[in-house]
């Protein structure tokens, strides 16, 4: 895993992805909803108030949360990228009912084609328990044009929101200034007020214009040219659609922070330290292994990580953290003035593992990875491996190409973001997740 910083330090990683394909039959599935008309629980005139609770919103005059709910078109809530996380909710006097929810975007850059490949969510749906905000795990439907319908599990509460992560234009190739997100209408359903068809494993090739350096939009050239088709959704509402200009934007690294050597540290009662110019990572190893601090020395920044997890091993019957291990050995001696390496060991009954951690001089990240050692009889079955999960807090996403995020803690100066070097990998919140998919023979090792 790597962890990383340019005037913003990171957390990102480092891991090894076989490739996979797919092949499947095609089969032609419909699902419908009752002819009966479904009210939008949404709409100001039946009760509900839209309004913003991230303490970073910001109202733009002219496009206030109540714009989002008018049932006009034509009027829009407007929130500037510089103001993320944010979010855009509804709330009622009382519980409500809800199973499908709508996002009518006033620009149709807003909402991704299906031929664009996402492994994150960029908007997640969270909806209000009395205590809490709890994630909905939800199933979009026809993400085209301008339009995002999600459809769920029913839930009930009296508040619903969509958390924004990621900026409209995330690698800003157009002006920053000149994109925002713009939502003209926020729907909420009981019951989904459209009808969807859907064709399980069909695939398409896209009819490609460019590519997504220079048409926003567009899928990704690099892998393959063919993407698993949409759904159809069956609604008569009208189509807005929208042309742009790109723009390039060329980003030049500083690098005067690199004349200083890398180290590791060892401080009292099992605090370890590794550092260069750029960045400090402080670790706990007394019970398990804990990352309890990250430095931006380029801007003097320090974020406190207690919620963090070193590592998350799903298996076939069970879930592995750190303190599920007992750390047996912390090793620094590959460390070189240009390279500060170190390795954490850690045994349990069934499974030993170390954590390796490099620091190199001219690097604004870490890189971070693990081994994995079956002791046991039987074999190992290694379903999914979250690298990292630092906790950092209110994190966005900054899309990098077009089918991954990064978690990014913005500062007053600077900050943090993280990644994994994989291919595909994604994350909730800085909580990095693969999925080896693998097994792990008695007495072997997987890296």
């Amino acid at each position: 895993m790597k962890m990383t910083s340019f005037a913003r330090c990171a957390a990102q990683a480092r891991t090894n992805r076989r490739g996979c394909a797919l092949a499947s039959v095609f089969l032609l599935a419909a699902v419908t909803v009752p002819a009966a008309t479904v009210s939008n629980l949404g709409l100001s005139g039946l009760g509900a108030r839209a309004r913003s609770w991230e303490p970073s919103a910001v109202v733009v005059a002219g496009h206030e949360t109540p714009k989002a709910n008018d049932g006009r078109l034509h009027t829009y809530w407007l929130a500037r990228p510089e103001t993320l996380p944010i979010d855009l909710g509804l709330e009622w006097q009382s519980p409500r009912k809800i199973s499908s929810l709508i996002v009518r975007y006033f620009d149709g850059r807003m909402a991704r084609g299906p031929a664009v490949a996402r492994s994150q969510e960029w908007a997640r749906l969270q909806y209000w328990d009395g205590d809490e905000w709890i994630e909905i795990d939800a199933q979009l439907i026809g993400q085209e044009t301008s339009s995002v319908r999600y459809v769920f599990a029913p839930v009930t509460g009296s508040r619903i929101r969509v958390l924004f992560t990621e900026p409209p234009d995330p690698e800003a190739r157009r002006q920053p200034e000149a994109l925002a997100i713009a939502v003209s209408e926020l729907e909420v359903f009981s019951d989904a007020p459209f009808q969807w068809v859907t064709a399980p494993g069909q695939i398409g090739r896209p009819n490609r214009r460019g590519d997504y350096k220079t048409s926003y939009n567009e899928p990704p050239s690099g892998d393959c040219g063919y993407d698993l088709l949409g759904p159809l959704v069956i609604e008569p509402r009208q189509t807005r659609i929208f042309t742009d200009t790109l723009r390039p934007t060329l980003i030049v690294a500083e690098s005067q922070w690199a004349r200083q050597p890398a180290s590791v540290e060892r401080q009292e009662s099992g605090k370890l330290r590794l550092r260069n110019g750029f960045l400090e990572l402080d670790l706990d190893v007394q019970n398990g292994v804990r990352e309890v601090r990250l430095t931006n020395r380029v801007t003097s920044e320090t974020v406190e990580t207690p919620r963090s997890q070193a590592f998350v091993l799903r298996l076939g019957d069970r879930e592995l953290r750190s303190g599920d291990f007992r750390v047996s050995k912390t090793d620094d001696s590959g460390s070189v003035p240009d390279a500060a390496r170190l390795r954490v060991d850690l045994t349990s009954s069934a499974i030993d593992l170390s954590l390796h951690y490099e620091l190199r001089r001219q690097d604004h990240f870490y890189h971070k990875w693990l081994t994995v050692t079956n002791k046991s009889a039987a074999a190992l079955e290694l379903r999914d491996v979250t690298v990292s999960s630092l906790g950092m807090p209110r994190t966005l996403d900054l899309m990098a190409g077009q089918e991954l995020t990064y978690p990014i803690l913005r500062m007053e100066k600077g900050g943090f973001f993280s990644a994994l070097e994989t291919v595909y990998w994604d994350h909730k919140g800085d909580a990095l997740t693969y999925y080896p998919g693998t097994t792990i023979p008695p007495g072997a090792s997987r890296e």
